[in-house]
């Protein structure tokens, strides 16, 4: 079980969301209530992890619990939601009475939950037989307008009234890239607020209807207070930072003391605490006439047009609107923005505009002016060209002189460079003289024989580092274990140490509840074993680092424990460079840790005359010690060569 599994599930932070729901919603603190709230969240709960399981595999539960909790939460006040009609029409607990829902199964089709005490049958508002899995974290086509089946027209009104409720809910939260069908909070296509609705679908709703729905919809509870227990806005909990406008505040309330806590939780007392209900009826003649479906204020932008058709203006209000249209028509300005604007903001707004029209007339004037300079440069550049082609044909025309001259004679003489010193520059890589597993050991041919008196290094060199570098083609670690493919992944570096890897492997492993130990032995050996003597299998034989742990194959399979073959290349040690025909038990040059080169041999005491170099590189400054390995990797080294010439040169002189 994983630890995300055992947080999202644990009794605290159940009872948490039920404390959330119960302030929200203003549910009877009664156990039946509860339970039926409990069941209907924790369902909930269940669809949302088993649908991101694999998701949730490796993800920190700190960090996603907030959005699993959010996303529970929106999902069960949906469901609660869709019982408006339902509340409205009959008392509380008839709406959610078991019994009384079954009995509507033909009406409605079957119930989303289906649990031993019925308690959570919950229908959707309208009539629509509606898959809770598909309403949290997935799509399904037969659920988007145009897929379900045909209702009556009743059924197809609310229905409508439905989704415009859920297209009101727009937080733009998403858990799985697969929701993508229903858009944000799984609003319906056709009925955003920012998309173009599918008129051919929608059926047509008679303005009573819509003032009815749309007071009910805007029945909110005032109450902001946040989770029983919990700090302001959850965000010194385990239930990261949940703002309290977290749901829209368009959302069906009821008050705290609509309903006595009674009988099954809900009791028979008015339905609702205001002038609308009186003794369980419906009073249509106080409802309020002035709110909007899809209002979010009465100053908002996408309100303005909708309250023009719904409230009736005064004569100058109406002056003033149709003024500003006509100031922005003329002026090419935004309508809307302009209906909240005071006089000598929008005389401001003008002047400004003007400004910009006067300074963009003045830019096109230069422009104009520095069009005809070019032009003018252009005319003077063909007159130029012009008098070059008449002077170059006149020059043609002129007879060519020729001087001439005599050739002196030249003498062979000779001198002797017996004693004269000799500088030569030799660049070497070892790719171009040795295969890569003898890059440690080779052998070098000179252009000629050479008496070599010096030796000298320069800055040409490139060494390899015994302390390799972490980049997009060694970053990799592949245990298996289980038919399960554990990739462990470092990010690129070339100054890692290995106390500081084994320290991070093993760190994601017990992270993961992953029972495997990486360490380090006196040997400089790696070791990977099982600490439950589970068998696993390595893989390294994509971008694996495994060949600078020293693990020289490309799979291991079926064992508890791996030992590499080689030791690490993870060494702070210097290495040190031989020539053996420069000097045979001393090293010429030492490589340090950092890749420098610090020569220790400059002048030579034998005068032996040479023709080939035999390069060697080991781990200490005896020349009995083992040879550096370099596991393939190439370098290259320049040094000049000071020598005395062997026979005399002849040279030609004037």
């Amino acid at each position: 079980m994983s630890k995300i599994y055992k947080v999202f599930f644990s009794e605290r932070n159940i009872n948490g969301l039920l404390n959330y729901l119960g302030e929200q919603l203003n549910i009877p603190k009664t156990q039946k209530a509860k339970k039926i709230f409990e069941e209907v969240l924790t369902n909930q709960m269940t669809l949302i992890y088993e649908k991101n399981k694999e998701k949730l595999r490796n993800i920190n539960p700190e960090s996603i619990l907030p959005k699993l909790n959010k996303k529970a939460l929106e999902g069960t006040i949906k469901q609660y939601n869709s019982q408006i009609k339902e509340v409205v029409k009959k008392p509380v607990k008839e709406a959610f009475d078991p019994k009384a829902m079954n009995a509507h199964n033909d009406d409605y089709g079957s119930p989303i939950f289906d649990s031993q005490d019925n308690a959570s049958k919950i229908y959707s508002a309208t009539g629509e037989i509606i898959n809770m899995a598909n309403m949290t974290l997935s799509s399904d086509d037969n659920n988007m307008e145009g897929g379900r089946q045909k209702n009556s027209a009743k059924e197809e009104i609310e229905n409508k009234m439905s989704l415009l409720r859920m297209a009101r809910d727009n937080n733009d939260f998403d858990i799985d890239e697969n929701d993508a069908n229903y858009g944000s909070n799984y609003e319906m296509q056709g009925f955003s607020n920012n998309r173009p609705s599918n008129s051919k679908n929608q059926p047509q709703v008679d303005e009573a209807t819509r003032k009815f729905l749309g007071n009910i919809c805007h029945e909110t509870s005032q109450d902001d207070n946040n989770m029983s227990g919990m700090s302001n806005n959850m965000s010194n909990n385990m239930y990261g930072n949940m703002s309290n406008n977290m749901f829209d505040n368009t959302q069906f309330n009821l008050q705290q003391d609509d309903f006595q806590q009674n009988d099954y939780g809900y009791g028979t007392q008015e339905l609702f605490q205001n002038n609308n209900f009186q003794n369980n009826n419906f009073q249509t003649n106080t409802l309020q006439t002035n709110t909007n479906i899809l209002s979010y204020g009465e100053n908002t932008t996408t309100n303005f047009l909708l309250n023009k058709k719904m409230k009736k203006k005064s004569n100058i209000e109406e002056i003033v609107i149709d003024k500003k249209k006509e100031i922005a028509y003329k002026h090419g300005l935004d309508i809307e923005k302009l209906m909240f604007m005071k006089p000598h903001e929008i005389d401001k707004l003008i002047s400004k505009k003007k400004k910009v029209s006067t300074d963009s007339s003045e830019k096109s004037n230069i422009i104009t002016k520095k069009e005809k300079l070019l032009e003018c440069l252009k005319n003077k550049k063909k007159e130029n060209k012009k008098y070059n082609e008449k002077l170059k044909n006149e020059i043609t025309k002129i007879e060519p002189m020729i001087e001439t001259r005599k050739q002196e004679k030249t003498e062979e003489i000779v001198i002797d460079t017996k004693n004269k010193k000799n500088t030569q520059k030799l660049n070497i890589k070892s790719s171009e003289w040795a295969e890569p597993a003898y890059y440690n050991n080779y052998q070098v041919e000179l252009p000629n024989k050479m008496n070599i008196s010096e030796f000298r290094l320069i800055g040409e060199t490139d060494f390899p580092i015994l302390r390799p570098a972490i980049d997009n083609e060694h970053n990799t670690l592949c245990i298996v274990q289980n038919n399960s493919i554990i990739p462990i992944e470092l990010d690129e570096d070339d100054n890692y140490k290995l106390t500081e890897i084994l320290k991070l492997i093993n760190s994601a492993l017990e992270e993961n509840e992953i029972e495997i130990k990486i360490s380090c032995n006196s040997t400089n050996n790696i070791i990977i074993e099982a600490t439950n003597s589970c068998k696993f299998d390595l893989d390294l034989t994509k971008n694996s680092f495994g060949v600078y742990l020293g693990f020289q194959k490309k799979t291991y399979k079926n064992k508890t424990k791996y030992i590499s073959e080689n030791p690490h290349l993870f060494l702070d040690q210097s290495y040190f460079m031989f020539i053996k025909e420069i000097s045979t038990d001393n090293p010429v040059c030492k490589i340090t840790p950092e890749g420098k080169v610090e020569q220790l041999l400059t002048k030579l005491d034998n005068n032996n005359i040479i023709d080939t170099l035999t390069i060697q590189y080991r781990y200490t400054n005896d020349k009995k010690s083992s040879f550096v390995n370099f596991y393939g990797e190439a370098h290259s080294l320049s040094f000049n060569l000071i020598s005395s010439n062997i026979d005399n040169q002849k040279i030609k002189t004037r």
